[in-house]
C-alpha cells in the first residue's frame, strides 16, 4: 500500500501549532521534522515533551551503566564471593521457615536471629547448604558462644525429638559435594525464584521438617537417603 503524502499541521498534543502546510510522508504530530524541531522548542507544550525525551534518555543511560557495572562486578566474582550469595539466600530462607521461633539453642525469642549451623560450615562444607543443617538461632549464642553446641543439640531433642537428631547426625556420611560457579551461579538465581515461594507464617516442627526437605529436593544436590527425612 502506498502511503501518501499528507500537509504538515498540528495534531494530538501539537493541535494549536500551525505547521509550514507542506506535503510530507513522515510526520511526528502532524508536523513535518523542521515544524516538529520548533514546535519543541517554542512551545509549552513542545517543551515539555522535550523535558520528557531528555528524562526518559537520561534514565536509560543511568540503566544502561548500572546494568553495566552490575556485569562488571559478576565478571570478577570469585567462587568464593558466588559461595556467599549462595548461603546469604539459603540464611534467609531458614529465617523465614524458622520464623517467629525461638532460638534453637537458647530456647528463647530474640531481636537479632541468625542462620546457625550445626555442622560448621569450615569442617563440612558439604553441608554449608543443607536445610537439615541450619536452623534459626539467636546472635548471640551463635557467635558470642561459638555456636552453642551443646545446647544446639538439646534443642533439636527438644523441638524434633531423638529420632530426628539421629539422622542429622547421619549427614557427615554424604560424599564430598564439589560445586562450580557455573553451579552456584545457577542456584543463585534459582533461590531468586523460591524465596518467593516461602511464607513468613507460624509453623509446627513437622511443617518445618517438611519446608526443609522441599528446600533440598529444589536443591537438587544432596542424596534422597540423606536430603529428605521421612
Amino acid at each position: 500500500m502506498k502511503i501518501k503524502e499528507k500537509k504538515c499541521k498540528g495534531q494530538n498534543k501539537a493541535i494549536n501549532f500551525e505547521g509550514c502546510g507542506g506535503l510530507v510522508l513522515v510526520r511526528t504530530y502532524g508536523l513535518c521534522s523542521k515544524c516538529y524541531d520548533q514546535w519543541l522548542k517554542t512551545t509549552p507544550e513542545g517543551k515539555e515533551q522535550l523535558y520528557k525525551h531528555a528524562i526518559k534518555h537520561v534514565t536509560n543511560i543511568r540503566k544502561i551503566k548500572t546494568e553495566q557495572k552490575t556485569k562488571n562486578k559478576e565478571l570478577l566474582k570469585t567462587r568464593s564471593d558466588w559461595q556467599k550469595d549462595v548461603q546469604v539466600k539459603i540464611n534467609k530462607i531458614i529465617r523465614l521457615i524458622d520464623y517467629g521461633q525461638k532460638c534453637i539453642a537458647s530456647g528463647k525469642h530474640s531481636a537479632i536471629n541468625d542462620a546457625g549451623h550445626y555442622y560448621g560450615r569450615l569442617a563440612h562444607p558439604t553441608l554449608a547448604f543443607h536445610a537439615h543443617n541450619i536452623f534459626q538461632q539467636s546472635r548471640h549464642s551463635n557467635s558470642y558462644k561459638g555456636g552453642d553446641d551443646k545446647r544446639y543439640r538439646e534443642g533439636l531433642i527438644n523441638t524434633f525429638g531423638i529420632d530426628y537428631l539421629d539422622w542429622i547426625e547421619s549427614l557427615p556420611a554424604h560424599p564430598l559435594i564439589k560445586l562450580n560457579v557455573n553451579d552456584l551461579k545457577d542456584l543463585n538465581l534459582r533461590l531468586n525464584d523460591y524465596i518467593k515461594t516461602v511464607d513468613k507464617v507460624l509453623r509446627s516442627p513437622d511443617e518445618r521438617i517438611t519446608e526443609r526437605n522441599r528446600m533440598n529436593e529444589y536443591l537438587g544436590i544432596y542424596q534422597k537417603e540423606l536430603s529428605c527425612y521421612l
